[in-house]
C-alpha cells in the first residue's frame, strides 16, 4: 500500500534558518489545511542542518509516525534518549512502536472472550515484541557508547591486622542447590 505524498514546505524564522520541534522539521502552516495546522503546532527550534534529504526524510519519519498515530510517543522516545541524528531517531520510533504494540498484545490477551486458544499466541507475540524492544535498547546504547565497555580494576593492599573498605557494586552469591540457601564459602 502506497501512501500519498504530501507537498510539505519546511516552516523557516525571520532568519531564514529551518524550524524543527522534538527533533522533526516543522512544516509551514497552509491555513486552509486543517491537518496541518493540527501537526503544527509544536514548540519551535532551529535546524542545525537544513539541506533538501534532512528535511524530506524528517517530513517522511513524521509522516510515518503519524500514519500508525505514534507521533507523540514516537516523537516523546528520541527526546528522552537525546537522539542526535537520524538513526537513533528512526531507532527510537520503532521502540515506540514495539512497546505499543506489545502492550496493546497484552491487552487483548488479558481479554476474557478471546478463546484459550489465542491467549498463548497474543502472549508470545507480545514476549517477542518486548525482547525486540530490549534488543533495540541494547543497540541504542551501543550506538550512544560507540560500543565499548569500560571495566575498572582496582587492586587493593592491605596488610597484615589492617582492614579494607572497598565501595562498589555487589552482587548477590549464587545459591547451592535449589530451594537451599547460600553456601558457607560464598
Amino acid at each position: 500500500m502506497t501512501r500519498p505524498k504530501l507537498n510539505l514546505k519546511p516552516a523557516k524564522d525571520e532568519s531564514g534558518n529551518v524550524l524543527v520541534a522534538q527533533g522533526e522539521v516543522v512544516p509551514e502552516i497552509d491555513s486552509t489545511s486543517v491537518r496541518s495546522q493540527m501537526t503544527t503546532n509544536w514548540l519551535r527550534e532551529s535546524l542545525a542542518k537544513s539541506d533538501a534529504v534532512a528535511i524530506g526524510a524528517s517530513f517522511d519519519r513524521t509522516e510515518l509516525l503519524n500514519h500508525v498515530h505514534l507521533f507523540d510517543l514516537g516523537t516523546d522516545a528520541a527526546t528522552s534518549i537525546s537522539a542526535e541524528n537520524s538513526i537513533e531517531k528512526m531507532l527510537a520510533h520503532q521502540l515506540a512502536a514495539a512497546h505499543d504494540l506489545a502492550m496493546r498484545l497484552c491487552s487483548l490477551a488479558m481479554m476474557a472472550d478471546i478463546g484459550p486458544l489465542n491467549i498463548p499466541k497474543l502472549t508470545n507475540a507480545a514476549v517477542r515484541l518486548m525482547e525486540a524492544y530490549q534488543g533495540g535498547v541494547l543497540a541504542l546504547h551501543k550506538i550512544k557508547n560507540g560500543g565499548r565497555q569500560t571495566v575498572v580494576v582496582q587492586h587493593v593492599d592491605v596488610s597484615a591486622g589492617g582492614q579494607a573498605v572497598i565501595n562498589g557494586a555487589l552482587t548477590s552469591a549464587s545459591k547451592s542447590r535449589q530451594g537451599e540457601g547460600l553456601r558457607d564459602d560464598e
